[in-house]
């Protein structure tokens, strides 16, 4: 009999999504429960990891923005998604081996709306901070590369110039997410996972770190009820349905970063993907009980 409901359930799932979804350009009113973290600011409408991005995400209203960073060769922090500038930039090269200046003169060559955007650079942390601050947005930062002395300074940076309550930490490096919970105990500190196993589960707790930000998977209600019975928080990244949004919603999740909830002319094949994910957690976790 259970078996049997679950799979009418999907049905009936599938069936709804054949609905388009609404349109993208502002958050939609019918899932105000979940909160929403912009992927590298509002990529949807401006260059990704911009002021531009991210300043359009204040102005749509996101609960936060989301950016990456990397320690420069001077000694600040580059709001940069990859290991070189060579896909987003007029330049070329590893952010590491160059000064904040350097890559501070190049231009943004690459994202959506380019053309509005002409003279974009690439910001340093401070810049993103200050525009978080003033649009009154939460800050998902995800912290690639660096060591022990760079989290001593990424974290006094933070104690200076943001409200640490209001920061969401993730990164994969477990050493470094170590040192910032303990460096910043009233920040939220989040292992970045592809795949939640176990183990990730396990050393959140054994090291006290606050949860887990994972990829949307083909069973996320499973992977988020497994987090959340650890007494753990969780987020997930990077959902860009509707309807993925709003049945996370019902399994405790904090936040999802999206690219922006998808519309039926720019994001249909997404809206399927991210559907067949709900519907195939839902009948999974119907089936466990």
């Amino acid at each position: 009999m259970k078996k049997c409901f679950a799979l009418l359930l999907a049905a009936v799932l599938l069936l709804v999504c054949c609905v388009p979804a609404a349109a993208a350009e502002v958050l939609p009113e019918d899932v105000p429960q979940l909160r929403l973290a912009a992927h590298r600011g509002y990529s949807a409408a401006a260059p990704e990891n911009t002021l531009a991005a991210f300043c359009a995400a204040g102005e749509a209203g996101y609960f936060a923005c989301e950016c990456d960073i990397y320690p420069t060769a001077d000694g600040k922090w580059v709001v940069l998604h990859d290991a070189t500038i060579d896909r987003t930039t007029n330049g070329s090269g590893r952010a590491t081996d160059q000064t904040y200046d350097a890559l501070s003169s190049y231009r943004v060559d690459g994202g959506e709306n380019l053309a509005a955007y002409p003279d974009e650079h690439l910001p340093e942390l401070g810049e993103y901070l200050a525009v978080c601050n003033a649009y009154g947005m939460a800050s998902v930062i995800e912290v690639k590369g660096g060591g022990s002395a760079e989290m001593e300074d990424l974290a006094a940076r933070l104690t200076a110039e943001a409200d640490v309550s209001r920061v969401y930490l993730v990164a994969t490096d477990k050493d470094n997410l170590c040192t910032l919970n303990r460096l910043l105990p009233d920040a939220n500190v989040f292992l970045l996972t592809y795949f939640t196993l176990p183990g990730d589960i396990a050393f959140c707790k054994d090291n006290g770190l606050d949860g887990i930000d994972f990829c949307c998977p083909l069973t996320p209600a499973i992977t988020a009820a497994a987090i959340r019975h650890a007494d753990l928080r969780c987020a997930v990244w990077t959902v860009n349905a509707a309807v993925t949004a709003k049945y996370l919603s019902l399994y405790g999740v904090e936040f999802v970063t999206t690219n922006g909830l998808a519309s039926p002319l720019t994001g249909f094949w997404r809206t399927v993907v991210n559907t067949w994910n709900v519907i195939v957690g839902l009948v999974y976790d119907l089936l466990a009980r």
